[in-house]
């Protein structure tokens, strides 16, 4: 369907006591909320690109969650810098409870598919369901 870009986001008060990171350098000495699907060893690691390219900044986390909700509410609790899809940040930005965090430093894209199970004589309710899931995802993609 198309690709959603994200962006850094920190809870406004606790990134104001902190001093809002404007440059990467200004990124050490604060902490993410990694978020890992399964429990891994992965780098922890702030991902942007810069002209076009795929660049990764090594941080500690505050905190490893495996679930968007507690990803967010981490988020919202102060504990640390998330990336999360613009659509998911807009009204905490909007509002002030959220800043973003290098916003010159876009998230790499995230692809999003609409799929369905296997077999061609898809019923007429899936197809309504999945119209109506495009109209509403398409003007948020890129």
């Amino acid at each position: 369907m198309g690709e959603v870009f994200g962006h850094a986001a920190a809870e406004a008060a606790a990134a104001a006591g902190d001093e809002i990171p404007r440059t990467l350098a200004d990124l050490d000495g604060h902490l993410l909320v990694h978020y890992a699907s399964a429990l891994s060893s992965a780098t922890l690691e702030l991902e942007y690109l810069e002209d076009g390219e795929l660049c990764a900044h090594p941080m500690a986390a505050s905190i490893t969650v495996n679930g968007s909700d507690a990803y967010a509410a981490a988020c919202h609790a102060g504990l640390g810098i998330v990336q999360v899809p613009r659509m998911g940040i807009r009204d905490g930005l909007a509002s002030g409870e959220l800043v973003a965090i290098l916003p010159d430093l876009p998230c790499p894209p995230l692809p999003v598919f609409l799929l369905h199970t296997h077999g061609r004589r898809l019923p007429q309710r899936v197809r309504a369901v999945a119209r109506w899931i495009a109209d509403v995802i398409t003007p948020e993609l890129e």
